[in-house]
């Protein structure tokens, strides 16, 4: 199953849409993303310190960095829980189910800009990110 978007996927994002997504994005260490101004996939590394014992990660978020989202992350965006944003309560996000034995469904409804869509995928994963691509490119 796969588990990220790539960066293919990613290259499908508006300039706006990518803003968006770099300002949603909280980075959590051992994320992957794309250093648009090296052009290289990294990976979020972090920092030990923070504490007298030193052994809390911190993590600094990559002023270049666009994520390789996850499953999980797409949820969460998709969800609204980490989406405190401009264009926050755009979509209501309503589930993911599987469509018999080939497809995944993300069901999405929308309000004002975007119309209610049905996003259906053989993964989970593009499925997932059909929706937030629908979302960020608003």
């Amino acid at each position: 199953m796969k588990q990220t978007i790539t960066v293919d996927q990613l290259n499908q994002l508006s300039d706006s849409g990518k803003q968006k997504l770099r300002e949603w994005w909280n980075p959590e260490a051992f994320d992957l993303y794309v250093d648009t101004k090296a052009n290289e996939l990294t990976i979020v590394l972090p920092r030990m310190g923070g504490l007298l014992n030193g052994d809390v990660p911190v993590v600094i978020k990559p002023d270049n960095g666009l994520p390789l989202l996850s499953i999980g992350q797409m949820i969460e965006f998709l969800d609204g829980e980490k989406l405190d944003m401009p264009y926050s309560g755009k979509v209501d996000f309503y589930g993911v189910s599987k469509t018999g034995e080939e497809n995944w469904y993300v069901g999405v409804d929308g309000s004002d800009e975007l119309a209610s869509t049905n996003h259906v995928k053989p993964e989970l994963c593009d499925a997932l990110w059909s929706a937030c691509l629908e979302v960020l490119n608003k």
